[in-house]
Protein backbone atom coordinates (compact mmCIF):
# COMPACT_ATOMS: atom_id res chain seq x y z
CA UNK A 1 0.00 0.00 0.00
CA UNK A 2 1.58 3.47 -0.89
CA UNK A 3 1.66 6.17 1.80
CA UNK A 4 1.55 10.10 1.68
CA UNK A 5 5.17 9.54 2.10
CA UNK A 6 5.51 7.71 -1.13
CA UNK A 7 3.58 10.13 -3.13
CA UNK A 8 5.94 12.89 -0.86
CA UNK A 9 9.12 11.09 -2.36
CA UNK A 10 7.37 10.35 -6.03
CA UNK A 11 6.63 13.97 -6.70
CA UNK A 12 9.89 15.44 -5.65
CA UNK A 13 11.46 12.70 -8.11
CA UNK A 14 9.16 13.27 -10.56
CA UNK A 15 9.21 17.07 -10.81
CA UNK A 16 13.51 17.08 -10.38
CA UNK A 17 13.80 14.80 -13.42
CA UNK A 18 11.06 15.84 -15.53
CA UNK A 19 11.14 19.77 -14.98
CA UNK A 20 14.75 20.84 -14.59
CA UNK A 21 14.27 23.55 -16.74
CA UNK A 22 12.00 25.25 -14.68
CA UNK A 23 15.03 25.59 -12.10
CA UNK A 24 17.32 28.55 -11.25
CA UNK A 25 20.76 28.13 -12.43
CA UNK A 26 21.51 28.05 -8.73
CA UNK A 27 19.40 25.11 -8.23
CA UNK A 28 20.76 23.15 -11.31
CA UNK A 29 23.77 23.59 -10.07
CA UNK A 30 23.59 22.23 -6.65
CA UNK A 31 20.85 19.68 -8.40
CA UNK A 32 23.78 18.65 -11.13
CA UNK A 33 26.61 18.76 -8.02
CA UNK A 34 28.71 16.35 -6.51
CA UNK A 35 28.98 15.88 -2.77
CA UNK A 36 31.57 13.56 -1.43
CA UNK A 37 31.90 12.76 2.38
CA UNK A 38 34.73 12.15 4.32
CA UNK A 39 33.17 11.05 7.56
CA UNK A 40 30.74 14.06 8.88
CA UNK A 41 32.24 16.37 6.45
CA UNK A 42 30.69 17.23 2.76
CA UNK A 43 32.75 18.26 0.26
CA UNK A 44 30.69 20.15 -2.70
CA UNK A 45 32.37 20.17 -6.26
CA UNK A 46 30.92 20.78 -9.78
CA UNK A 47 31.72 19.02 -12.93
CA UNK A 48 31.38 22.29 -14.78
CA UNK A 49 32.82 26.14 -14.65
CA UNK A 50 30.62 28.06 -13.19
CA UNK A 51 30.34 31.34 -12.02
CA UNK A 52 31.80 31.87 -8.58
CA UNK A 53 28.65 33.20 -7.41
CA UNK A 54 26.87 30.83 -8.74
CA UNK A 55 29.06 28.24 -7.02
CA UNK A 56 28.78 29.51 -3.99
CA UNK A 57 24.69 29.80 -3.61
CA UNK A 58 24.62 26.38 -5.21
CA UNK A 59 26.84 25.12 -1.87
CA UNK A 60 24.70 27.45 0.68
CA UNK A 61 21.64 25.79 -0.96
CA UNK A 62 23.28 22.67 -0.71
CA UNK A 63 24.12 23.60 3.41
CA UNK A 64 20.99 21.15 4.87
CA UNK A 65 21.67 18.31 2.56
CA UNK A 66 20.75 17.23 -0.68
CA UNK A 67 17.17 15.82 0.28
CA UNK A 68 16.21 19.41 1.30
CA UNK A 69 17.35 21.12 -1.43
CA UNK A 70 15.57 18.34 -3.39
CA UNK A 71 12.43 18.91 -1.14
CA UNK A 72 12.95 22.63 -1.46
CA UNK A 73 13.35 22.99 -4.80
CA UNK A 74 10.22 21.06 -5.77
CA UNK A 75 7.80 22.59 -3.36
CA UNK A 76 9.59 26.27 -5.29
CA UNK A 77 8.75 24.62 -8.67
CA UNK A 78 5.63 23.83 -7.71
CA UNK A 79 4.26 27.23 -6.00
CA UNK A 80 5.66 28.89 -9.07
CA UNK A 81 4.37 26.69 -12.01
CA UNK A 82 2.13 24.10 -10.74
CA UNK A 83 -0.33 24.75 -14.55
CA UNK A 84 3.01 23.28 -15.99
CA UNK A 85 4.38 20.31 -13.58
CA UNK A 86 0.56 19.40 -13.47
CA UNK A 87 -0.20 19.60 -16.77
CA UNK A 88 -0.42 15.48 -16.90
CA UNK A 89 -2.16 14.94 -13.57
CA UNK A 90 -4.40 11.97 -13.01
CA UNK A 91 -8.08 13.44 -13.77
CA UNK A 92 -9.56 10.99 -11.34
CA UNK A 93 -7.13 11.24 -8.47
CA UNK A 94 -5.26 14.40 -9.42
CA UNK A 95 -1.77 12.84 -8.50
CA UNK A 96 1.27 12.69 -10.88
CA UNK A 97 1.93 9.63 -12.89
CA UNK A 98 4.73 7.82 -13.68
CA UNK A 99 6.11 10.33 -16.55
CA UNK A 100 4.50 13.27 -17.89
CA UNK A 101 3.63 11.10 -21.17
CA UNK A 102 1.86 8.62 -19.05
CA UNK A 103 -2.10 7.79 -18.72
CA UNK A 104 -1.90 5.45 -16.29
CA UNK A 105 -2.30 6.34 -12.46
CA UNK A 106 0.10 4.31 -10.58
CA UNK A 107 -2.12 5.42 -7.29
CA UNK A 108 -5.59 4.78 -8.29
CA UNK A 109 -4.85 2.57 -11.77
CA UNK A 110 -7.52 4.91 -13.84
CA UNK A 111 -6.41 5.10 -17.19
CA UNK A 112 -7.08 8.14 -19.31
CA UNK A 113 -6.41 6.85 -22.78
CA UNK A 114 -7.76 8.37 -25.83
CA UNK A 115 -11.56 6.32 -26.00
CA UNK A 116 -10.88 4.42 -22.93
Amino acid sequence: MRTPEDYQLHEINYVMEHFGHLMTEVERAARDAIMLFQGSQAHITFDTKLDENVANAARFALKDGAQVFRRRTTERILSTHRDQVYANACPKCGRLPATPKAKLCIWCSHTWFDGA
